[in-house]
């Protein structure tokens, strides 16, 4: 999920996992419409999840789809995209 701002251990917080938000993206652009997956080389950041040609978009797994791009992206930026962790799959 994505907190508004940072969380001190042993505090409580406000998790959403579906809807609009703002994430940090990756050192890659984004597209509207794309899918996203969390980072593999920026910790709390999204990268596309575009599968190469004819692959399978990942649905299970540490590094699944958690949501898609609202609009473009700068990288290394925030951008608008929309969550889906609380989709049934």
């Amino acid at each position: 999920g994505v907190t508004p701002t940072a969380v001190v251990d042993n505090d409580y917080f406000w998790l959403q996992v579906w809807g609009p938000a703002l994430c940090l993206s990756d050192a890659v652009v984004w597209v509207a419409g794309q899918p996203l997956k969390p980072s593999f080389s920026v910790a709390g950041a999204l990268r596309t999840a575009v599968p190469a040609s004819g692959a399978a978009h990942t649905t299970s797994g540490s590094k699944a789809v958690v949501g898609f791009a609202r609009d473009v992206s700068v990288s290394a930026d925030y951008a608008a995209m929309f969550l889906t962790l609380g989709a049934a799959r």
